[in-house]
C-alpha cells in the first residue's frame, strides 16, 4: 500500500527532476541545487536496505562509484589541491544523479514523458533567447555603424567575405550560445538529444498536427545545431541520421526516412550558406596539416585541438600509468610538456579537450577503463533491447568526450 509519505517523496522527486531539466541550459548552479534537492529527498526516503541491494546488483553503479573513488585517491597526491577539489566538485553530480535515480522508485511513462518534453521546451526557449540576444546585438551595432569582431583564435575567419556578412558571427558558434551563457558544443549536445527524443516519440503522437509540429521542431533544432557550428556534434548527428535512415528503410518507416533526408539536406545547405559554419567545418579542416611539430605555435581551431591532444599523449610518458599524475594536475603536466617541447597555442590552454586523455593523465589506466565501461555497458544493454534512444544518447555523449573535458 502506497503511503502519503511515499506519494510526497515521489512528487518531490519528479519536481526536482523537472527543475533539473529546466535549469540545465541556463544555470549550472541552479541545476546542481536541483540535484542536491533530489538527493536530500532521496536520503529522507530511507529504505537503505533496498538501496544498497540495488547498488550491490548493479555493475554500472559500482563502476560509477569506483571512478569517483579513484578520483578521490588521486587528490591525495595532487600538487594542485585547489584544482583537484574543483574537479571533484563538478564530478560529484555525475555520481549523485545516477545513484539516486537508480535506487529510487521507477518513473512511470507519464512522468518520463513530462520530464522529456519539459527538457525539449526548455531547450526551445534557450534557442529563442539566443536568437533574441543576437538580434539585439545586431541592432546595437547598426546604430553605431560598427561590425562584430571576428574570433582571433581562428585566424580572423579568413573564409568570411567581410563587410556585412560579419553579422553571421552573431548568429553562429560561441556568440550565438552566449545568449544563454552556454558552451556551443554542450548546447548542441542538448539539442541533439531533443531531436532523438522527438524522433522516439513521433510514432506515438495521437494527431497529424502534433506530428507535423514535431517534424518542424526536429528540423528547427537541426538548423540551430548547424548555426552553433560544433563539429563533433554535427558529425555525431550525421552518423545518427544515417543509422536512422537505414533503420527506416529496413522497417519501411517512410516518415522517419523522409525526415532524415530532409534534415541531412538542411545541414548541407546551411553549411554552404553560413560562412562561420563553413569555415569551421570545411575551410579550417582544409588548412589543417594534421601534423604537430616541436617549436611551433598554433592558431587555428583544429590545429589547436590537435596540438593539445599531441601534448597530452606526450605527457603520458612522464606519469605513473596506474595512478596517474593526480586529480588536479592535468594542466600542470601538459604545461610542463608544452614548455619542454615548445608547442603553444593562441588561447594559452593546457586542457587536453578530451575526457579520455584527461582521465588517463589524472587517474591512470584503471580509471580510463572504468570510464569507458561506464559508456559501453549501458550502450550494449540498450542495443540488445533495441532502445535506440539510449544508444543514441550514449553515442553522442561518448563522442563529445573526444573533443571536450
Amino acid at each position: 500500500m502506497i503511503t502519503q509519505r511515499s506519494i510526497l517523496h515521489r512528487k518531490i522527486m519528479v519536481g526536482a527532476l523537472i527543475a533539473c531539466v529546466i535549469t540545465l541550459p541556463f544555470s549550472t548552479k541552479l541545476c546542481h541545487l536541483s540535484i542536491i534537492a533530489l538527493s536530500i529527498n532521496w536520503a529522507f526516503e530511507a529504505n537503505w536496505k533496498n538501496k544498497l541491494a540495488i547498488v550491490n546488483q548493479s555493475i554500472l553503479l559500482q563502476l560509477i562509484l569506483a571512478l569517483f573513488v579513484l578520483q578521490i585517491i588521486g587528490l591525495a597526491f595532487s600538487d594542485n589541491m585547489e584544482r583537484g577539489w574543483f574537479s571533484l566538485e563538478k564530478k560529484i553530480f555525475f555520481v549523485l544523479l545516477p545513484v539516486v535515480l537508480a535506487t529510487s522508485p521507477r518513473l512511470n511513462t507519464r512522468e518520463l514523458t513530462t520530464i522529456f518534453f519539459t527538457f525539449i521546451f526548455t531547450c526551445l526557449a534557450g534557442t529563442l533567447a539566443c536568437i533574441f540576444t543576437a538580434v539585439q546585438e545586431v541592432i546595437a551595432l547598426r546604430e553605431i555603424e560598427a561590425l562584430p569582431e571576428a574570433y582571433a583564435t581562428n585566424a580572423l575567419y579568413p573564409a568570411l567575405e567581410g563587410g556585412r556578412s560579419l553579422y553571421w558571427l552573431l548568429f553562429s558558434y560561441a556568440n550565438l550560445s552566449d545568449g544563454i551563457g552556454l558552451h556551443p558544443t554542450f548546447f548542441s549536445l542538448y539539442l541533439a538529444c531533443c531531436i532523438l527524443l522527438l524522433i522516439d516519440h513521433l510514432s506515438s503522437l495521437p494527431s497529424t498536427a502534433m506530428k507535423a509540429a514535431t517534424i518542424l521542431a526536429i528540423l528547427y533544432f537541426t538548423a540551430f545545431i548547424v548555426l552553433l557550428s560544433s563539429r563533433i556534434v554535427l558529425i555525431g548527428l550525421g552518423v545518427a541520421f544515417l543509422i536512422l535512415l537505414g533503420k527506416s528503410v529496413v522497417r519501411k518507416q517512410r516518415t522517419v526516412g523522409l525526415i532524415m533526408i530532409a534534415a541531412s539536406v538542411l545541414i548541407a545547405l546551411m553549411v554552404v550558406v553560413n560562412p562561420v559554419t563553413r569555415y569551421r567545418n570545411v575551410n579550417d579542416i582544409q588548412i589543417t596539416t594534421f601534423t604537430i611539430e616541436p617549436g611551433q605555435h598554433y592558431t587555428t581551431a583544429a590545429q589547436i585541438r590537435l596540438s593539445l591532444w599531441w601534448l597530452a599523449v606526450h605527457s603520458l610518458k612522464g606519469i605513473n600509468p596506474i595512478v596517474g599524475a593526480g586529480t588536479g594536475d592535468v594542466a600542470k603536466e601538459i604545461g610542463t610538456t608544452s614548455a619542454t617541447l615548445e608547442v603553444t597555442n593562441s588561447i594559452s590552454s593546457f586542457d587536453p579537450h578530451n575526457q579520455y586523455l584527461y582521465t588517463w593523465i589524472a587517474n591512470g589506466i584503471p580509471a580510463l577503463l572504468v570510464l569507458v565501461l561506464c559508456y559501453y555497458l549501458p550502450a550494449r544493454w540498450a542495443w540488445t533491447k533495441n532502445d535506440l534512444l539510449l544508444v543514441g544518447f550514449q553515442f553522442l555523449f561518448a563522442l563529445v568526450c573526444f573533443t571536450e573535458s
